[in-house]
């Protein structure tokens, strides 16, 4: 064999062997992505801060609603608003507060971002009496993205097919409390009685994974439980192939909570 025809044979070589190498790396385990991506992302946010009145909340410069704690926007029985996939400026004014985060919104993701406070205490002991005095309350604030699925993974297509199986009502819980850990949810009423114990306990500011429940459409109680004490959100409507996510938040002794539709 010359070597001009030995030089192409291993160029041939390498270009297939490349060609079978970068095949092997597709992950065959997802749903298709879509072939035309939308560069924007769907969110919510929700005010978890207790006791502070409405919150005005605004993106990007503009004022996209006035939350109660313990409510959303865009509302409740409302879409997930679209908004530029990238950074994007969110402002909150609660307690006199200004807030101001800049938040990252992955591409073609639906996602929540939770308002939350906790409080600390600045104190000294008093040298006569040797009692502990309370100076000063310092409020922290927080803002926290959960992401829940692609936008293109909706409800009754084909690439949202497996996140919304027949027969199951799911929820997540998202911990709002700064002094609760929450270890396991019973969903009752309507229809059934389950109870679950989470595989691990979700502390403050964290999201449990979505909990299945067999159980048929109806209306329920969701008991949430933590390792000190069982908070009780009251009865809602929820069917089957519907994913939903709780929250609770507040300090344990006051503890408030909700449940809010995802899909």
């Amino acid at each position: 064999m010359k070597k001009d025809d030995k030089s192409k044979f291993l160029y041939l070589f390498i270009g297939i062997t490349l060609i079978l190498f970068l095949a092997g790396c597709v992950d065959t385990g997802v749903e298709n992505i879509p072939s035309n991506i939308s560069y924007l992302s769907q969110l919510k946010v929700v005010n978890l801060v207790p006791g502070s009145g409405t919150a005005t909340i605004t993106l990007n410069g503009a004022q996209i609603g006035t939350p109660n704690p313990g409510e959303e926007v865009p509302g409740a029985g409302q879409s997930f608003m679209d908004v530029p996939s990238g950074p994007n400026t969110l402002d909150i004014n609660v307690n006199s507060t200004t807030i101001s985060r800049t938040i990252s919104t992955e591409t073609q993701y639906k996602m929540r971002l939770y308002v939350v406070m906790d409080t600390m205490q600045v104190v000294h002991i008093d040298p006569v009496d040797s009692t502990i005095v309370i100076d000063s309350v310092i409020n922290n604030y927080d803002v926290i993205k959960n992401l829940q699925r692609y936008t293109w993974q909706s409800k009754g297509s084909q690439n949202g097919s497996s996140l919304f199986p027949p027969n199951i009502i799911q929820v997540e819980l998202f911990n709002g409390s700064p002094d609760a850990e929450v270890t396991g949810l019973r969903l009752y009423g309507g229809g059934g009685d389950i109870s679950v114990d989470l595989d691990e306990s979700v502390t403050y500011k964290g999201t449990s994974s979505y909990i299945e429940f067999e159980t048929p459409s109806g209306d329920y109680s969701l008991d949430v439980i933590t390792s000190d004490t069982t908070f009780t959100i009251g009865s809602s409507s929820y069917q089957t192939q519907g994913r939903y996510t709780a929250v609770i938040y507040d300090y344990t002794g006051v503890i408030k909570g909700g449940v809010f539709l995802d899909d």
